[in-house]
């Protein structure tokens, strides 16, 4: 008799999810905290209330419904420009350090390899 291993995945992964979705619920208080006292250092009284009425205003709330959309076409136009930029910063931040460092000819190559996979 076989097991049937993707069975088990399917099952192992729904009940990670549902414990991720338990601990991320869990958190939501403390986080909604550390989020009320940073608006609180960084806005008086008035600029909250002005916030709020502004996203409670209907040109707030349109903005609010359009901000994911906005956000995803942001994101997936970034991506490939970060990808593309990622080997040049990486090459540059290895340079760096190796120049602070004085890295030997057989430390360069070793990084060298990492950075090509």
């Amino acid at each position: 008799m076989t097991k049937d291993w993707s069975a088990d995945a399917q099952t192992m992964m729904a009940d990670f999810n549902r414990d991720l979705q338990d601990e991320i619920a869990a958190m939501i208080p403390s986080m909604l905290e550390t989020t009320e006292k940073a608006y609180a250092r960084h806005l008086s009284e008035k600029e909250l209330r002005d916030l709020l009425a502004w996203q409670t205003s209907e040109t707030g709330k349109s903005v609010a419904s359009k901000l994911p959309s906005i956000t995803q076409e942001v994101i997936e136009a970034q991506l490939p420009l970060m990808k593309d930029m990622t080997p040049r910063i990486m090459r540059k931040m290895f340079e760096r350090m190796c120049q602070r460092k004085a890295c030997t000819p057989e430390q360069r190559d070793a990084m060298e390899k990492r950075l090509r996979t």
